[in-house]
């Protein structure tokens, strides 16, 4: 049984931040073969580059949520529940600011990108055996 996120970003701008330029980068979590015992972990990397100084939120929301929280669908119609993280501790999900948990701020120096590390985990549960994916969608607000 595999499982891979994949991250997408875009990028909202508020009015009064309407002149800075950004750029928004974005790699999958790629859980690879997980134990349904045990669970699994994986990392990623979001990178966010400004051309302005200034604090910005970032925001996970989810293609799988399931109402109560994030789902990986599998191709044989299986469902894996797994969670987001800003912090290595994975305590405090990272979400989308509602449901999902909170979204996570961060501060642009205008000058070198910032590279965010994503944390994911799959919790010990059943499965039938298959591939397993869901889709992320990064938002970036200034």
């Amino acid at each position: 049984m595999r499982g891979v996120i994949v991250l997408a970003a875009c990028l909202a701008l508020l009015p009064n931040a309407a002149d800075a330029a950004c750029t928004v980068a974005a790699n999958g979590l790629a859980f690879g073969r997980i134990d349904l015992i045990r669970g699994t972990t994986s990392a990623g990397r979001i990178t966010v580059a400004c051309d302005r100084p200034g604090l910005f939120q970032v925001a996970l929301a989810s293609a799988g949520d399931g109402g109560a929280g994030r789902l990986m669908r599998g191709t044989t119609g299986g469902t894996l529940r797994y969670n987001l993280f800003s912090q290595p501790s994975m305590l405090i999900p990272w979400g989308d600011g509602s449901r999902l948990g909170p979204a996570v701020f961060a501060q642009s120096d205008g000058a070198a990108p910032l590279d965010l590390t994503v944390y994911g985990r799959v919790p010990p549960q059943t499965a039938p055996p298959g591939e397993y994916a869901d889709q992320i969608t990064v938002t970036v607000i200034f």
